[in-house]
């Protein structure tokens, strides 16, 4: 699907990556949706990250000047919203001055790679699908775990991690009440089974 004017509908899903490519039609960035669905749009990178980003609020710039999402990195991650952190990888040189050179890959949806070597990955897969990225093994990690930060420190900003924690605690509960109600039912089948 091809777009001149790029807007972000709920009906299209949640971005598994955004990049920037050259073609023979010029500089189009490619947007894929969770549910494998491809848009490409003429629309610079941050004018899509922008109109998904409102979907929640958000503008780019706060997003990247949120304390969270920074790290020693000129870019970092950006935690959305609850289990949805897009990551930046180099995926190109630019031509041109002002050109993106970094598309964006939702973290909860790349299968990262066991090497954490200083070669050169091949490839990062992003929701079953190969991207080509210029990046270190070593480099994925560490945004890797720049990602997990990020997304944990979102969560504990919005109540996410408290809710999860009386979840825990109520399961907790219940499996001890549980316990009991087993210890108690064997007592009463040992005492039925004396009494026979």
């Amino acid at each position: 699907m091809f777009n001149l004017n790029y807007n972000y509908l709920d009906s299209k899903g949640l971005i598994a990556a955004v990049l920037p490519r050259y073609t023979d039609s010029g500089n189009v960035v490619y947007v894929y949706y969770y549910n494998g669905n491809c848009e490409v749009s003429h629309n610079r990178l941050r004018y899509i990250l922008d109109k998904y980003f409102q979907h929640w609020s958000y503008t780019y710039e706060s997003l990247s000047q949120s304390r969270y999402n920074k790290t020693c990195e000129s870019l970092g991650p950006l935690a959305v919203t609850h289990k949805h952190t897009l990551v930046p990888f180099k995926v190109r040189s630019a031509k041109f001055d002002g050109d993106s050179v970094y598309g964006y890959f939702c973290h909860e949806k790349i299968t990262y790679p066991k090497d954490t070597s200083r070669d050169m990955a091949p490839c990062l897969v992003c929701n079953n699908i190969e991207f080509e990225v210029s990046a270190t093994f070593e480099t994925i990690q560490k945004k890797r775990k720049s990602a997990d930060q990020a997304q944990l420190h979102w969560q504990k900003q919005n109540g996410y991690l408290e809710e999860e924690m009386i979840i825990k605690n109520q399961a907790f509960e219940t499996m001890i009440e549980l316990h009991k109600l087993s210890g108690q039912v064997q007592k009463l089948e040992l005492n039925k089974g004396n009494s026979n």
